[in-house]
C-alpha cells in the first residue's frame, strides 16, 4: 500500500513560468521538498525562459532542471563553463533575441544561448526548428538557486579561536543541472 501512495506522489516536473516568479526561494523549497508537500518532482520546468527568433520565426524556450548530474555527462567537464540563475533568466526572458540561424559561431561560449543553439542545431534540419519535443542538451548547464537552508546559519561557529561548525556563506546557492530543453512556437 505504501508503494502505491509513493507512486501517486511522484510527479514528472514542477512547472513554473519564469516571467511570473515572485520568490525563487519558495519555488526551490517546493522542488527540494522542504515545505512538507510530500510530492517528489523529477525535474523543474522553467517555461518561457528564453525568447528567440530563429529563421525569422519567434520561439519560446523552456528549460528542464534536474537535481543531479546525469551519469552520461560525468566524463565531461565542459558544463562548468556556462551557468545561469533565476534572475539571469528573468532578464533574458524580457528581450527577444534574434538569430539568423542556429549557427553558434557568432554566440559567445559562456552564454546560455551557446548550448541552447547548439542543441537546437543538433536536433533540427536545415532551415527549420524541432518544436514541442523534449530535447537533450549535449552538455548540461549549471543552474544555481537558493532554498531556505541556504539562508540560515550564516557564518562559522567559533570557540576559543577554533572553528567548531562551518556555516553557510552569504549568497550561497545549490547547484542543479539544465539537462533538456523544449522549443515552443509563439
Amino acid at each position: 500500500m505504501s508503494e502505491v501512495l509513493r507512486a501517486r506522489q511522484r510527479k514528472e516536473y514542477l512547472e513554473v513560468d519564469v516571467r511570473s516568479i515572485d520568490s525563487s526561494i519558495a519555488i526551490m523549497n517546493h522542488f527540494d521538498r522542504l515545505q512538507g508537500t510530500g510530492i517528489i518532482y523529477e525535474s523543474l520546468l522553467l517555461k518561457n525562459a528564453l525568447s528567440v527568433r530563429i529563421f525569422g520565426r519567434k520561439y519560446s524556450i523552456a528549460l528542464f532542471v534536474g537535481k543531479s548530474q546525469p551519469s552520461d555527462y560525468l566524463a565531461s567537464e565542459e558544463h562548468l563553463k556556462v551557468s545561469t540563475t533565476f534572475s539571469d533568466l528573468r532578464q533574458l526572458s524580457k528581450e527577444l533575441h534574434e538569430f539568423s540561424s542556429t549557427d553558434t559561431k557568432n554566440v559567445p561560449q559562456r552564454t546560455v544561448f551557446y548550448p541552447v543553439l547548439r542543441t537546437i542545431r543538433y536536433h533540427s534540419r536545415q532551415g527549420s526548428v524541432e518544436t514541442n519535443r523534449k530535447l537533450a542538451l549535449k552538455v548540461p548547464l549549471l543552474f544555481c538557486a537558493q532554498n531556505k537552508l541556504n539562508r540560515i546559519g550564516y557564518g562559522d561557529k567559533w570557540s576559543w579561536g577554533v572553528r567548531i561548525i562551518e556555516g553557510t556563506r552569504y549568497g550561497e546557492t545549490n547547484t542543479y543541472y539544465v539537462t533538456h530543453l523544449e522549443v515552443r512556437p509563439c
